[in-house]
């Protein structure tokens, strides 16, 4: 399930043509149903040892955070520069920009209202009544998906423009950062408050409550969170993950992790946080304590070549966790210095693009940024050389050029053989950064 500029895929792209499993989509609306027989379309995506730390309150400060460079300076030109090994910003605002109300403001109502939606269905039934011959029909379908597409990219713009309107009119409740001590007194107690599985993917989601409700956890992009707990035989297991909430969400965090034998558990996310997981699911009960503390700070760049125009992510089963969080923090205008993004995303279960599929979707329609969304299903330990689309993976990731990043993120193998590929493509090794599991 792929979206190039010329490949055959299930998902979304932004060129001159866009070719979908069952459906061939291009700017100018037509829409072929001809690409029936793909994999993707045969697999249908629903969107629907460390010593134990006790759980103590010690005084409370606030925690002394780096500031870090910008990566995205406002430059009029790519430059370059003596090699830096600095933490990533790439969320941080260059300059301060105003919202348009405009006509807006009425207009959106009418447009997202029911009766809006109401007169258009009525309005296509009744030209599909019209229709009578299987010639018309098959034009009519064709028109129908087009027109499908556009309504989604236009709604998707108006949400857009309607929370840009109401972030202005609506005074945001800014969270109070959790505190965290050090050494033995640095870690802080959570609840776990419910687990639920993603869709029919292999991966649950693991919602904890924080002490206050008015609390939100003092995490910068692409950092992740350490958690700590005993399992029923008081042995200590920690893991640490990227959330997959809002890093602002009040009161609350959750993070996605697989389920399934141990070693498949091992190879997508590590020993250490597989251990964790499986305390996890089968020893912690809902309203069981679990210990955090804000981990490590893992999204850096080491290149010489700045600001940051194009970025290019590569993800793989829970990796695309924290793509996703950076991809919303990129992506909106007048936000950073990119201007470009575009995700390659690959698992061996149609079924596990449920993890994000949906977010990232809603992301793509609502913002021209995010060029592309390419969905594979293959074997992650392949060699990029050796899956079964390469040519189209040869177009999606293009030629390096200055002001290009690339964000490998996903199993400890499938990030070795996408770094492997694009040192081989030319990549400096320095523009390339490895999110780990």
């Amino acid at each position: 399930i792929v979206v190039t500029r010329k490949a055959t895929a299930f998902g979304f792209g932004r060129s001159s043509s866009f070719r979908g499993v069952g459906c061939h989509f291009s700017q100018r609306g037509n829409c072929n149903p001809s690409i029936g027989n793909n994999l993707a379309s045969q697999r249908k995506i629903n969107e629907n040892a460390m010593s134990w730390t006790p759980l103590s309150v010690a005084s409370k400060f606030q925690q002394k955070r780096k500031h870090h460079a910008c990566l995205l300076a406002a430059v009029p030109s790519i430059a370059t520069r003596t090699p830096a090994n600095i933490a990533v910003a790439i969320d941080q605002p260059l300059l301060p920009t105003n919202g348009r109300t405009a006509i807006w403001t009425s207009l959106l109502p009418i447009i997202l209202s029911d009766a809006f939606k109401t007169a258009i269905i009525a309005f296509v039934f009744a030209l599909l009544i019209s229709l009578r011959s299987k010639a018309s029909i098959s034009v009519f379908m064709s028109l129908l998906s087009t027109l499908g597409t556009y309504y989604s990219l236009a709604k998707g713009r108006v949400i857009r423009v309607y929370n840009k309107i109401k972030s202005f009119a609506v005074k945001s409740t800014k969270g109070i950062p959790m505190t965290f001590g050090n050494g033995e007194d640095a870690w802080r107690a959570c609840i776990l408050s419910s687990k639920e599985s993603v869709g029919n993917s292999k991966y649950v989601r693991y919602t904890f409550g924080l002490p206050n409700k008015s609390n939100i956890l003092p995490l910068s992009l692409g950092q992740k969170l350490s958690l700590c707990c005993l399992d029923d035989d008081e042995n200590v297991a920690k893991g640490g993950f990227y959330l997959a909430s809002p890093r602002s969400a009040l009161g609350s965090f959750s993070i996605v992790v697989p389920r399934g034998a141990r070693e498949d558990v091992e190879f997508a996310i590590g020993t250490e946080n597989s251990n964790f997981v499986r305390v996890l699911e089968n020893d912690l009960k809902i309203g069981d304590e679990v210990a955090l503390l804000p981990g490590d700070q893992t999204l850096q760049y080491r290149g010489e070549f700045m600001p940051v125009t194009d970025i290019l992510y590569i993800g793989s089963g829970a990796g695309i966790v924290p793509i996703v969080d950076q991809v919303k923090s990129v992506i909106p205008s007048g936000i950073s210095s990119v201007k470009s993004v575009s995700i390659m995303w690959v698992n061996e279960d149609a079924n596990d693009f449920q993890v994000a599929f949906r977010e990232l979707k809603n992301e793509y329609y609502k913002y021209h940024k995010l060029r592309t969304i390419s969905c594979y299903v293959n074997n992650v330990k392949d060699k990029f050389t050796d899956y079964h689309k390469y040519d189209e993976i040869r177009e999606i990731i293009t030629d390096f050029s200055p002001g290009k990043m690339v964000v490998v993120s996903g199993p400890a193998i499938f990030s070795k053989n996408a770094v492997s590929y694009l040192l081989q493509r030319g990549y400096p090794e320095e523009c390339v950064c490895v999110l780990p599991s």
